[in-house]
């Protein structure tokens, strides 16, 4: 499973305080590993993969840490070689210059405590991120075995796929969204039924108010080369209003063929009873056989796939859809 970082929250701080942020500069990281191993890599001080391993680390101080597998790229003049590690072996980082990581008191989807991302010594601390995003991410959603039924099911099932296009796109939103879509699948009710067992979990880290579950829809969608769906929402219409939770669960063959089809989660404001998406946002990554729930309401967009292969079995497949509450009367 390729490193990705995990969404961070950055703390509340009044804008008198902030300064202005320091240009991104090299930093020579030495890891440190069980065992009196080392490895040394330059990165960006602003390098996602810098941000994730100060994450990691400081997560080991979690009694219920998942530990997960990384691999960072070690290129040198001579060779380019990865080295690949169960998170628990990282015992410590030795950074020039000096990088601190500060804890943020926010909880991930597997209990950890979340940081912000690592600030160099002579850093200025940046401006808040909106709050209007928030969103949970749960990796290995589906054993082993029901991943590859899927999987399986979603490749060889072509034939029973449809265009997005024809009910999606209109005279207003013309080019909306391309992908393909079957809109009752099989496997459904395992889906549901795991649905149903991770909701509480769902609810709190979103800080949402509980409700009635009254139906949970599903479809089966393929991206593939050029695929998108661009900004909107899930709930912006009298027919589709009592939709509270969106959820998108990722699947695909590995190795990955396809790059792109990243999730982005739009800051949203509600006006006059619509849905209004500003230009922050969050990344959330395709992660495979990983789940992702957010609130209906949020403007969001699939970014557009790159499949150099074109073959649909290479697709960036998806299990996703809505929960609803009852309609109101």
């Amino acid at each position: 499973m390729a490193m990705t970082p995990k969404q961070l929250d950055t703390p509340d701080i009044p804008s008198s305080q902030l300064n202005p942020p320091t240009a991104p500069h090299p930093v020579r990281v030495q890891i440190l590993l069980a065992g009196g191993h080392q490895h040394t890599l330059s990165l960006s001080s602003d390098a996602p993969l810098l941000h994730q391993l100060f994450t990691v680390l400081v997560n080991q101080t979690q009694a219920d840490t998942v530990p997960s597998l990384l691999q960072i790229p070690l290129q040198s003049d001579t060779s380019n070689q990865a080295i690949a590690f169960s998170s628990d072996k990282l015992v410590g980082i030795v950074t020039d210059p000096p990088v601190f990581a500060q804890r943020q008191p926010v909880e991930t989807p597997t209990g950890l405590t979340q940081f912000a991302a690592p600030k160099a010594a002579t850093a200025a601390v940046s401006p808040p991120a909106p709050k209007a995003y928030r969103y949970i991410q749960i990796e290995d959603f589906l054993p082993p075995e029901l991943h590859q039924q899927l999987l399986n099911y979603a490749t060889t099932s072509r034939a029973d796929y449809v265009e997005t296009g024809p009910a999606t796109n209109t005279e207003f939103y013309k080019d909306h969204r391309n992908s393909l879509v079957i809109y009752y699948p099989r496997y459904t009710e395992m889906l549901i039924e795991r649905l149903h067992k991770v909701m509480p979990r769902v609810i709190q880290h979103l800080d949402l108010a509980e409700f009635e579950v009254a139906r949970i829809e599903t479809q089966l969608t393929a991206h593939n080369d050029g695929n998108y769906y661009k900004m909107h929402n899930d709930n912006g219409s009298e027919e589709t209003a009592s939709r509270q939770l969106t959820y998108v669960y990722y699947f695909y063959q590995e190795p990955q063929a396809f790059s792109g089809g990243n999730l982005a989660i739009y800051d949203t404001e509600r006006r006059d009873g619509r849905a209004y998406g500003g230009q922050n946002h969050q990344i959330v990554q395709p992660l495979n056989n990983s789940i992702v729930f957010f609130p209906s309401f949020y403007m969001h967009e699939v970014q557009p796939v790159i499949c150099p292969s074109q073959a649909f079995e290479d697709s960036r497949f998806t299990l996703n859809g809505w929960i609803r509450q009852p309609e109101k009367a």
